[in-house]
């Protein structure tokens, strides 16, 4: 059998790749491509999320943070904070002396149907024809009384 005639050595301090049949661009694919097979021992990580979820609210606004903890291949390790503030309206209402997130919700209740869920109560007659159909109170302690024309 032929032996390849490939040879590595070393002169001053940096090792020669030497290949006389193969080309030369050829030689940087092999090299690339052996580079490449060393990357992921590189870049290796891993990651560990510590906490994540809502710190902070308010009725029109909801700040979200996730904390991460990352450890790269040499054991270097990195705790990563992302954060965003959610707005909306409505978004949360104050009850208990705690903000809640708000439901689209409305219940039954004797008498009627009640949207406690928010930070706009509101109660619904379950007569049409009643002087009061709904009433709203806003989370600024408004009140809205509506009623509509009788309904045949």
């Amino acid at each position: 059998m032929e032996s390849w005639p490939c040879q590595w050595y070393e002169r001053r301090k940096q090792a020669v790749f030497q290949a006389p049949l193969v080309s030369a661009s050829l030689q940087q694919a092999l090299i690339a491509g052996l580079c490449f097979l060393f990357v992921p021992f590189a870049v290796a990580q891993t990651t560990t999320e510590l906490s994540s979820g809502v710190v902070e609210r308010g009725e029109g606004f909801a700040v979200y943070r996730r904390v991460s903890a990352t450890t790269d291949a040499t054991g270097q390790g990195t705790v990563t904070t992302n954060q965003f503030t959610l707005l909306e309206n409505c978004l949360n209402y104050f009850e208990d002396g705690q903000w809640k997130e708000s439901e689209d919700l409305v219940e039954s209740a004797p008498g009627g149907a009640v949207a406690t869920r928010g930070p706009n109560k509101a109660v619904f007659s379950p007569d049409l024809n009643s002087p009061a159909v709904f009433d709203i109170m806003t989370s600024t302690a408004s009140v809205c009384v509506a009623a509509f024309g009788p309904f045949k």
